[in-house]
């Protein structure tokens, strides 16, 4: 038997932005340090729907996002520059590690220029307009 979602109820959600942490559409609340993204992140989990998602601040209109299921699968990558593919949650970095160290671990650990097909995919989404932010 399969667990049973409940639908969406639109195509088309208005959010609201509080402070820098808080993001509110459909009776769904989050505060997180990317609030938008972890907002698509619950949204698929509740409904494992799509749609397109407009977050307003103050009543302005700042951010578009084309797909809410896609965003659900976009971080922001370490350098706060761009998107990087969702790993989840991780533990806090232990520290930079030795060069002795590094040399030890495996090849694509110690590379610091990831070139995996989900963040370069992550990249172009982020890039071909799947979020906007509005002027």
């Amino acid at each position: 038997m399969s667990s049973t979602r409940s639908d969406p109820p639109a195509q088309f959600i208005r959010a609201t932005l509080s402070g820098s942490t808080r993001c509110q559409a459909a009776g769904i609340i989050v505060r997180s340090s990317t609030p938008i993204l972890s907002w698509c992140r619950r949204w698929v989990e509740a409904f494992d729907g799509d749609g397109r998602l407009e977050c307003y601040r103050d009543g302005v209109l700042t951010v578009i996002v084309r797909s809410i299921r896609e965003a659900a699968n976009l971080e922001i990558n370490a350098h706060g520059t761009g998107f990087i593919a969702f790993r989840g949650r991780r533990a806090a970095s232990p520290g930079r590690k030795s060069d002795a160290a590094r040399s030890q671990l495996p090849p694509s650990t110690r590379s610091r220029n990831f070139r995996g097909t989900d963040r370069g995919k992550a990249a172009a989404m982020a890039g071909d307009g799947l979020i906007n932010s509005v002027r």
